[in-house]
């Protein structure tokens, strides 16, 4: 009763953000102009370009009523120094829960900042993962939906630098402007939502049946919350900017077997406009060890170089300290 209530006046209630300003949910834009019939990226990753009804009809995302209920929005949470002044973590924008997908997210134990951490490092619990599946049984696609109806791509996959620094980026920056609606890349069970891992903002967490997460972080607002199951193409809430971004995108994480990937090699086709290069979807099981990028430190006087990527570590600490000490 209470979710038909909110289908029913959700048009005419715009819950007001901390600042006062109402909610937008403007329509899904339409994708561009079709490309050549046999246009593709390097990997083979076909470019969307509906020309048919059926097809569009097909790439349109699943309405999710307006939240009418949220939780409390708290402190902003922004940072004063450091390369990440200015930044902020909030304001948390997330639906308060409710009903039986309530209960069933506190028999699971989901929607609590640990879940997110453990989410973030390794595989969901086998729990999940059932409580994930389709109550038809139906298999998931083998490919992904891109999350975003109409984006621009900003950052990759993998080590990125920024300035003297190199960053271990384990998604995709997909560039949108505020309040775009985005969507569920599969079918699942939303694990978190909610603003408790640092650096992420409102995040929203999805634990799929073939044991697959996938992260949408840096939300102006949430849509959902833990224990609903969501469809494919479901919209989950709005593109944003809060927690560690630079401009208002959407974050996408893939985790496959407990590890973040690459997930533009797997989406089912690219929006046009968005043309990664060959280096970009390439497909790398695990991401780069942080360790590589440590900075050349200096230790009793002599400087210590980090390895090239994707050689092993051969010099380690040991050899460093013996190649340091003086001769008598």
């Amino acid at each position: 009763m209470l979710l038909a209530a909110q289908v029913a006046i959700g048009a005419d209630l715009r819950a007001q953000d901390a600042g006062g300003a109402p909610l937008v949910h403007a329509p899904l834009p339409t994708m561009g102009a079709p490309p050549p019939p046999d246009a593709a990226l390097p990997g083979g990753v076909p470019v969307a370009h509906p020309s048919t009804p059926e097809e569009a009809a097909a790439d349109a995302s699943l309405a999710t009523p307006p939240p009418i209920d949220w939780l409390t929005a708290g402190a902003r949470g922004c940072v004063r120094r450091g390369a990440m002044r200015g930044m902020c973590s909030g304001p948390r924008r997330v639906p308060r829960p409710f009903g039986a997908d309530a209960d069933r997210a506190r028999a699971l134990g989901l929607g609590t900042s640990a879940v997110a951490a453990r989410l973030l490092i390794g595989a969901p619990e086998p729990r999940w993962v059932s409580a994930a599946a389709s109550e038809s049984g139906a298999a998931l696609p083998g490919d992904l939906l891109f999350p975003v109806a109409r984006a621009e791509l900003w950052r990759g996959y993998g080590a990125t630098r920024r300035g003297r620094r190199r960053h271990n980026h384990q998604g995709v920056d997909l560039g949108a402007s505020a309040g775009t609606l985005f969507r569920a890349a599969n079918d699942g069970l939303v694990a978190y939502s909610d603003n408790g891992l640092r650096g992420y903002g409102n995040l929203v967490i999805v634990v799929h049946a073939d044991a697959s997460t996938t992260f949408y972080a840096h939300c102006r607002a949430t849509y959902v919350f833990p224990g609903q199951r969501v469809r494919r193409g479901q919209v989950l809430g709005e593109v944003g900017s809060t927690g560690y971004a630079r401009g208002e995108h959407l974050h996408f994480e893939w985790h496959a077997g407990g590890v973040a990937r690459n997930p533009l090699g797997h989406f089912a086709a690219l929006p046009v406009g968005v043309t990664p290069s060959a280096a970009q979807l390439e497909d790398r099981t695990t991401p780069l060890d942080p360790s590589v990028f440590h900075h050349a430190r200096r230790r009793r006087g002599v400087r210590a170089t980090p390895p090239r990527h994707g050689r092993a570590q051969s010099r380690s600490t040991a050899p460093i300290r013996a190649r340091s000490r003086r001769a008598p």
